[in-house]
């Protein structure tokens, strides 16, 4: 009978991990790889996948796909969630005025689900469905609203 040798997983003691995720992104999304998706893995390389995924609201398998280039979601939120909350990008939002983009996701998701909690609250859900150029809800009409 032959023994087999059983290898520990991960790096080795008294060692970091490798930062992996730029050089996977590149890999995944070739040398063009989006500004956003950049950003995302730099981040992950900085601290860890889980931290970013948890610091964006997303799950680690999400952002592990996203860098992998293989979400079968849509990229367009978790674009705007890296731009808005790792990039500082910002949009005008009609309600509250200059905000992350990422903030705006968030208060797109609470009118969504409806029952409203605040009069700001009520105040963007009416905006968010009902002409704000930002949202990605059904207007009043159920009618997509045009970016």
């Amino acid at each position: 009978m032959i023994a087999a040798v059983i290898k520990p997983r991960g790096p080795m003691a008294g060692t970091n991990s490798p930062k992996l995720a730029l050089v996977n992104a590149k890999e995944a999304w070739g040398e063009a790889v989006p500004d956003w998706v950049f950003m995302l893995a730099t981040a992950c390389d900085r601290t860890s996948q889980n931290a970013v995924a948890k610091q964006l609201g997303y799950s680690g398998s999400v952002i592990s796909a996203v860098l992998k280039h293989s979400y079968i979601g849509g990229y367009d939120n978790v674009e705007k969630t890296v731009r808005g909350a790792l990039m500082a990008e910002t949009l005008d939002c009609p309600v509250l005025g200059d905000l992350p983009q990422h903030i705006c996701l968030r208060h797109q998701k609470h009118a969504m689900n409806g029952n409203p909690t605040s009069s700001m609250r009520v105040q963007l859900s009416r905006m968010c469905r009902g002409g704000c150029i930002h949202s990605r809800l059904p207007n009043k009409n159920g009618g997509q609203h045009a970016e």
